[in-house]
């Protein structure tokens, strides 16, 4: 039995109250909608569904307008990337948690190119859920450690590859930020190594990202992990 409630119903949505961040949790399993819908509460976020993944998840997903899909892809099997592509593409605004058990990096990988905007155990502190709510709606992209590490070590290799090409030769701020993104840090750390501020460093990480057509080909070049 699909659980739901109506958007218009919102908290937040009223004339002069500020609106809260809707949040759609799509799972199979009753006992993941039942805490994911819990921890979600807050102040400034709402659930604006909570519903099994039987059918019209993306369509229900376009009409909500939510801000975040909470997506059990355990529960989706051979579906999940599939379903992350459709939501992504009829709701672009929406930004996907892909939410794993457990997670694996390979799959986490696989999960962002289809769209997701995060990919975390269903077994995260879930006190710590609304932070990634507001964290997923500000633009971040929410990941484990150890997936944020390989893909930087699979972005650096990636880079080196293409540094050789005409109008793609990276800066040498450029290339230290993604080498020591590749070893871990969190952008705040390799600011503070290099000395500059955060957003110097995202703005180095988006150019190294456009020389590279990262958003395009080099993701698949990612995935796939260095040639040879």
């Amino acid at each position: 039995m699909r659980e739901r409630k109506q958007a218009a119903a919102r908290p937040g949505a009223q004339a002069g109250t500020t609106r809260k961040l809707g949040v759609l949790v799509c799972s199979d399993d009753p006992f993941t909608r039942r805490a994911f819908s819990s921890a979600a509460g807050a102040r400034d976020i709402a659930v604006v569904a909570k519903l099994d993944l039987t059918g019209g998840v993306e369509a229900l997903a376009e009409g909500l307008d939510p801000d975040v899909v909470v997506l059990d892809v355990q529960t989706q099997a051979g579906r999940a990337l599939g379903t992350i592509q459709r939501l992504h593409e009829q709701a672009p605004t929406a930004r996907i948690l892909a939410c794993d058990a457990p997670t694996g990096i390979e799959f986490g990988l696989l999960c962002l190119i289809a769209g997701a905007s995060g990919y975390v155990s269903k077994e995260i502190d879930l006190a710590a859920f609304p932070r990634l709510v507001r964290s997923l709606s500000g633009g971040e992209t929410v990941i484990p450690r150890a997936l944020a590490t390989e893909l930087a070590h699979r972005f650096v290799s990636a880079s080196r590859r293409a540094r050789s090409a005409p109008g793609r030769k990276l800066s040498v701020p450029e290339s230290q930020v993604l080498e020591l993104l590749r070893r871990g840090p969190t952008l705040p750390e390799v600011a503070n190594e290099l000395g500059i501020g955060v957003g110097t460093v995202q703005r180095h990480l988006g150019s190294a990202r456009r020389k590279l057509s990262a958003h395009r080909i080099e993701w698949r070049a990612v995935a796939n992990g260095p040639a040879g």
